[in-house]
């Protein structure tokens, strides 16, 4: 659509409601920002680019093969078995599981020169890589793998989940490396591009089976706290077709006390509580998230646990997979309230995403789950959306409501995800991976999802031929997004732990539901019935990749918004200096508002940037809102498109009772000052935040 060069009188009209002063003190500040905007805005075209996302992984410099776990030789042994005595189903439920590994990326500057660099995790014998992005240091857009000589290799653990924060507040990024039956590693910043092991931190946590974690501030003692999530031992399947909680390995938190070493606090802080669960037992939980979910400026924790192979009590068996949600009583101390709704309390949640996809102002919740193609392929009772990747609508006070899935009619298998908005276009999509080996079937369904959404969550509709490559033969588990290329578009990067030959059959799913997703339902049999038993096809796996799939999508450029947390630099701040936990929210002009929640790990096994990112859809400019933990509010007005934005933290909350405009304005002012002269802001961003301060005061009181 082409914008007129005269401003329609309908525009006119809308515009001046949305300028309409709330006091007579503000009507020249208000009118003289509108007469000065409204011509370009009415005049602006509508740009909704078409998503496109080019894997140049191989161009960029990334090698990557995911190596299998030591467990490996044991089910090749089950295998050639097969060969000479065909394997029942005892068999197949003793097989050791997970064998290719639960790798998990990380998109993280660590070395704090502005461009986004990457993190993945391996097996055991096999590096970990850390991808320093060459985009600061020489203008090109290549990534040298520098994990040896920053000292995050882990050669001889087997790698699954990874995280990380500034959890001393010194500046500099520390990085978890979570182990597969073995201990955790914690990696503390030197400051100088390099880490230190630090191996008596308290968060090793023995030798459980850790999949994800997360970082946030639980307790608003300025300091990063850390939560693990566990599934249980891989030795055998039985925990997922037999056993329902005996097997499974409680989750943790652990309580930073700022030396070095944590706490673990899982018993005394109520996360070990679950509803739904028999007390003294845990289920199999594959995510977790620290985060304000019901936005009342203190963090919550979330877990996801799996159903697995074992009925629900819909078909006669027992529910076990819940979306728990830990409510923070803003002490510390949690209390679960799961999502329970109709027909959808459990599943198999395996990664969680945030954002407003309704455009509400309430946050929204993503969670992968188990598809519904993927349980008929293995024969067991199921019935359209019980097991769905769906989104859930905030309500408030941490209650949510289910709108269905739409144009999407059914789902597909998911691990990790996010919610963001590529073609920036104003309102948030969704994007998630997924795959799954079960030893005797690969469950190939997911191609790679986009589901762009359509008016603010009327709708969702599948974008199958967003990606260049095809990620059915790729076995995806870890996802994450951030502007790798600082083009304005936000990229996306998936891990893989295996990889399915060309020449291994993909078979269709058995079931369909008029879905475009009936397409892409795929599964490949790696063992094949006889009159005896199940006996090995033969097929093998490659080794999983890593891909880079950069935006190309023809849109205008976002915005970036960067959060600094300012503990132990102004009087009063509490927020850590990554600004881990603080809500970001936009409203470009003349559009909606949308939020981003910076989370310290929510995907499965992974982190997303720690930066907000925003489409401004046919605006050039928008408001900047920041939710920070403990429930101060900051504003900034007149952020333009392809603006990155450092956002501090100033603990001076806008819509709080002050005695007066000086007092408030003397708060701000000292505040700015004392940032400018820690050079975390310069005299021009401290200009524009003082008028900002001054004008979100006034439009508050």
């Amino acid at each position: 659509m082409q914008g007129s060069l005269i401003c329609p009188s309908s525009c006119l009209q809308e515009a001046t409601q949305r300028t309409e002063p709330a006091s007579p003190h503000r009507v020249s500040i208000r009118t003289v920002l509108f007469l000065c905007t409204a011509a370009i805005w009415c005049a602006l075209p509508a740009w909704a680019g078409t998503l496109q996302f080019e894997d140049e992984s191989s161009q960029a410099g990334i090698v990557y093969e995911r190596e299998r776990s030591a467990t490996f030789a044991q089910l090749d042994a089950f295998r050639q078995a097969s060969l000479t005595q065909p394997l029942g189903f005892p068999d197949l439920v003793g097989m050791p599981t997970r064998v290719y590994g639960i790798p998990g990326v990380a998109v993280v500057d660590y070395d704090r020169d502005g461009d986004l660099d990457l993190y993945v995790t391996n097996g055991p014998g096999a590096a970990n890589s850390l991808f320093q992005n060459q985009l600061a240091n020489t203008g090109s857009f290549q990534f040298v793998d520098v994990a040896a000589a920053a000292g995050v290799e882990a050669e001889d653990q087997d790698s699954t989940g990874t995280c990380y924060g500034d959890l001393d507040n010194d500046g500099d990024v520390d990085l978890l490396v979570l182990g597969r039956s073995e201990p955790n590693r914690l990696f503390e910043g030197n400051g100088n591009g390099t880490f230190a092991e630090r191996p008596a931190s308290g968060l090793e946590g023995g030798s459980l089976s850790s999949v994800s974690c997360s970082v946030g501030d639980v307790d608003g003692d300025g300091l990063l706290d850390v939560a693990i999530s566990h599934t249980f031992d891989y030795a055998a399947l039985t925990a997922i077709f037999v056993e329902p909680f005996a097997l499974n390995q409680p989750n943790q938190l652990f309580r930073n006390r700022g030396d070095g070493t944590f706490e673990d606090i899982s018993v005394s802080s109520g996360i070990r509580d679950h509803v739904g669960i028999p007390p003294g037992t845990s289920g199999i939980t594959w995510s977790t998230a620290i985060v304000d979910i019901d936005l009342d400026g203190d963090q919550d924790v979330l877990f996801g646990d799996d159903q697995g192979g074992i009925p629900t009590a819909k078909y006669g068996g027992v529910d076990r997979g819940y979306q728990h949600i830990f409510l923070n009583d803003g002490t510390g101390h949690f209390v679960d309230a799961p999502i329970i709704l109709d027909d959808v309390s459990s599943g198999s949640w395996m990664g969680f995403a945030f954002g407003d996809l309704d455009c509400d102002g309430a946050m929204d919740l993503f969670s992968s789950n188990f598809g519904d193609y993927s349980i008929p392929s293995m024969g067991m009772p199921y019935a359209q959306f019980d097991q769905s990747s769906r989104w859930f609508y905030g309500i408030g006070n941490g209650l949510f409501t289910e709108p269905g899935l739409g144009s999407e009619v059914a789902s597909v298998f998911g691990w990790g995800n996010a919610i963001f908005d590529p073609d920036n276009d104003g309102d948030q999509d969704i994007l998630y991976h997924g795959g799954l080996d079960m030893n005797s079937v690969l469950l190939a369904d997911n191609p790679g999802t986009f589901l762009e959404n359509v008016g603010c969550g009327q709708d969702f509709l599948p974008r199958l031929s967003a990606h260049s490559t095809d990620h059915l033969r790729g076995n995806v588990q870890g996802a994450a997004i951030g502007d790798l290329d600082r083009d304005g578009l936000v990229d996306a990067v998936a891990v893989s732990n295996l990889t399915l030959p060309a020449a291994a059959p993909l078979l269709p799913s058995p079931v369909s539901y008029q879905s475009a997703f009936d397409a892409t339902a795929r599964f490949s049999p790696i063992f094949a019935p006889t009159p005896g038993g199940m006996v090995w096809t033969g097929i093998d796996y490659e080794p999983g990749l890593l891909s880079l799939d950069m935006n190309r999508s023809q849109a205008q450029p976002g915005v970036t918004i960067r959060t600094v947390g300012t503990v132990g630099i102004l009087d009063d701040a509490i927020v850590n200096r990554d600004g881990i936990g603080a809500v970001v929210s936009f409203k470009p002009h003349g559009g909606n508002s949308v939020m981003m929640p910076i989370v310290g790990g929510s995907s499965l096994g992974s982190q997303h940037a720690p930066e907000a990112y925003f489409g401004l859809g046919s605006a050039h400019k928008g408001t900047v809102d920041v939710l920070w933990p403990g429930g101060v509010r900051n504003r900034l007005y007149w952020v333009w498109k392809g603006e990155s934005v450092v956002f501090p933290e100033i603990p001076c909350s806008f819509d709080a009772s002050w005695p007066s405009t000086w007092h408030y304005l003397q708060c701000v002012g000292s505040s700015l000052d004392e940032l400018r002269d820690e050079s975390i802001i310069d005299r021009r961003t401290a200009r524009r935040h003082w008028f900002s301060a001054l004008l979100a005061y006034l439009n508050s009181h």
